[in-house]
Order: structure tokens, then C-alpha cells, then sequence
């Protein structure tokens, strides 16, 4: 009996052993066949504003920020979503959503010149469209800019100052060729020459006033101050250096007036040695009285 039963036990045993390898096998095949499945990262929040900055260009100077830029958003090329100022330091920050298509950037006198790589120009509407390459943003807030640092660049726009320099000969107008004009302003020097006829066109930029200076051999030097570009056309009239006024008359005539006085002075002088008396028994006799002519016997 107790041989049956020690069979029995192990028996039992084995059959414990077996069904707890059965499942070990199980649960190792299920673990191979478990997906495991990552959880969505959250979207981002959505872009709210746009900020960055505009800068100016002046000629012959570095780039520098500028204020009162006027910067709006669009929907579409009629229809407006935002809009915003730079401060002084020429940043902005601007509205926008999903929707908004175009930025457009006024100022009065400047013109657009440079933008980053989000922006593409749209023909000569003065819009540019928005491609956001970068969707990170902090806040609700994209920077509209690269790593150069500006949205866009700006510039004064191109004008004309324009007129004619001419003086006066006997009355009559006549112009002044290779005169020497200039236009200044704050250090900045343009210059130009005038024409055969005494015209002169100089480009520069608008939205400023200049100091206009023309300077010609033989002439006095004019200045003519708070010149505005496009405001119309110039008429300087100069006056020659050699029309210094002597007795009431300009040099040519007060200098034909002398050379007349010399003439009479010469001629009185030309007399006086053929007239003059001579000097008979130390007496001076003056004999203008023409020889009698002999009757004839």
C-alpha cells in the first residue's frame, strides 16, 4: 500500500511540474505577441502671433532697427486679421491664425528690400505670403525671423530732385554747364553736374529734406536749404564773380569806362607834344599862326 501511494505522490508531482511549464510557455508566447502601443504626443498649441523685427538700411551706413512700421496680417488680399506697430527697438507683434495668408509691412518713404525665409513676395500687391517652415513656438507665439535676426529689411524709396542753374549776361537767361550740385544730409553727400544747358537730375531718397548746394567756376556759391525730393523743379540764377559793381556800374562797363578815360588821356597827351611851344630867348612861344604866303611880282 505504501508503495501505491509513493507512486501516486510522485505522479501527481509530475503532473504539477508539467502544468507549471505549460503556462510558463503560454505566458512567454503571449508576451511575444503583445503590441505595445505608445501614447499620441499632444499637439501643439496653435500660433496665436507673430513677432519679429524690421530693420532699416540707410545708404553708406549698417542696418539699423526702425519704429512706426505698420505691420498687418491677411486672410486674403482684401481682408485684414491684424495689425500692429514696431516700438522702438522696431519689433512687432502681430495677430494670426490658420487662416491668415499674407503680411504686409508700410511705411511712408520706404520700400521693402530684403525678407526672411518665411515670407515670399506676391507680385506688387505690398503682400507677402506667410510659409511657416519652423511650427515651434513658445506661447502661443512664432518668431518671424531667421537666425539673421530680422523679418524684413526696409529702405527709403527713390525720388528726384531736379531744376535748372542758369545766370543772366546782358539781361538775358542763360544757362550754367558743369555746375557742381549736391544734396546733404545728416554727413550723407549726393552729387551731380549740370547739363550743356544747365540742367541737373539727382536720385536719392525720399522722406527727408536736403541742404542743396551749387558751386561753379567764376561764380558765388548758392545754398538752398529744406529741398523736399519731388516737390517740383529748382531755379537757381547765379551771379558771376567778375560783375563786382564800380561806381554804380558792373565791372565790364566800369572797366569800359576806364579805358575811355585812358583813350582821352592819350589823345590830349598826343596833342600836347605836337602843339606844344617853344622856347625862343628864354620865352616859350606858341606859333599857330600858318606862314603868310609871298605875293607873287
Amino acid at each position: 500500500m505504501e508503495s501505491k501511494g509513493l507512486g501516486s505522490a510522485i505522479l501527481i508531482l509530475a503532473l504539477l511540474v508539467a502544468l507549471a511549464l505549460s503556462a510558463q510557455a503560454l505566458s512567454a508566447e503571449d508576451d511575444s505577441q503583445t503590441v505595445v502601443t505608445e501614447e499620441p504626443e499632444p499637439e501643439p498649441e496653435p500660433i496665436e502671433h507673430l513677432d519679429g523685427y524690421v530693420y532699416d538700411i540707410p545708404e553708406l551706413k549698417e542696418r539699423e532697427v526702425i519704429a512706426g512700421v505698420t505691420v498687418t496680417t491677411w486672410v486674403s488680399n482684401d481682408r485684414e486679421f491684424g495689425s500692429a506697430v514696431t516700438n522702438e527697438d522696431g519689433w512687432f507683434q502681430v495677430d494670426y491664425n490658420s487662416e491668415v495668408k499674407y503680411i504686409s509691412f508700410k511705411l511712408t518713404g520706404y520700400t521693402i528690400k530684403g525678407w526672411c525665409s518665411e515670407l515670399t513676395k506676391t507680385g506688387d500687391t505690398g503682400l507677402y505670403t506667410i510659409n511657416l517652415k519652423d511650427s515651434s513656438q513658445k506661447d502661443g507665439v512664432h518668431h518671424l525671423y531667421d537666425s539673421s535676426g530680422y523679418t524684413v529689411l526696409i529702405s527709403r524709396t527713390d525720388a528726384t530732385v531736379y531744376g535748372n542753374v542758369s545766370t543772366l549776361i546782358n539781361t538775358t537767361s542763360v544757362g550754367v554747364p558743369n555746375a557742381n550740385v549736391s544734396l546733404s544730409y545728416a554727413g550723407t553727400t549726393i552729387s551731380g553736374v549740370t547739363d550743356a544747358h544747365g540742367n541737373f537730375t539727382i536720385v536719392c531718397a525720399s522722406g527727408q529734406s536736403y541742404k542743396l548746394t551749387v558751386s561753379a567756376n567764376g561764380f558765388y556759391t548758392q545754398t538752398v536749404d529744406d529741398v523736399t525730393p519731388g516737390a517740383g523743379s529748382i531755379e537757381l540764377v547765379m551771379v558771376q564773380k567778375d560783375h563786382t559793381l564800380f561806381m554804380d556800374l558792373d565791372l565790364a562797363h566800369a572797366l569800359a569806362l576806364v579805358g575811355m578815360f585812358i583813350t582821352l588821356i592819350l589823345a590830349l597827351v598826343a596833342v600836347y607834344l605836337i602843339k606844344r611851344p617853344e622856347k625862343q630867348d628864354g620865352l616859350f612861344v606858341v606859333n599857330d599862326i600858318p606862314p603868310l604866303k609871298k605875293k607873287k611880282e
